[in-house]
């Protein structure tokens, strides 16, 4: 597996092909569900993160961080079909290198909203550390009951 940085073209290669849950999960909470959409959202926001390549140099997955306020994170992730293919040296790379990025003195927060059903997703962040903080019903906008997981950590004192 090889790190590439977030950038439009891997980002709609990924988006294009997304797994189903990962399709399910993010347009439930979108108005749109064009790939290209998403795409653009990520790249022009060009939050901390990284976009992991198989092997052959084909984009698998898009992880990253987007600071909502001063702190408080929105955490994502979407992959294709080979993401087993790259699973286990992304989980070692987000732990590596994207927590650290994120994780500064002024860290509060670092929250994913996962669809109820995407029970692969919800193994993964926990394995990543994060807790399963509630539940939200009729989140998605055909009634899909999501779950919020989060990491959370006492900010640094400042005088």
């Amino acid at each position: 597996m090889k790190l590439a940085e977030i950038s439009l073209k891997p980002v709609l290669h990924v988006a294009s092909r997304m797994r189903e849950m990962d399709r399910q999960e993010i347009f439930a909470t979108r108005w749109s569900h064009d790939p290209h959409v998403i795409a653009e959202l990520i790249d022009k926001a060009n939050p901390p993160g990284f976009v992991a390549l198989a092997d052959d140099g084909e984009p698998v997955c898009v992880v990253g961080a987007h600071e909502m306020w001063p702190g408080v994170f929105s955490v994502f992730m979407f992959a294709t079909d080979r993401w087993k293919e790259v699973a286990f040296d992304t989980t070692k790379a987000v732990k590596r290198i994207l927590i650290p990025a994120v994780m500064s003195d002024t860290f509060v927060r670092g929250e994913c909203k996962s669809l109820s059903t995407h029970e692969e997703a919800h193994r993964w962040l926990e394995v990543l550390g994060a807790s399963k903080e509630s539940e939200h019903p009729c989140y998605g906008k055909n009634g899909e009951t999501f779950f919020t997981y989060s990491w959370t950590r006492q900010p640094a004192k400042t005088n």
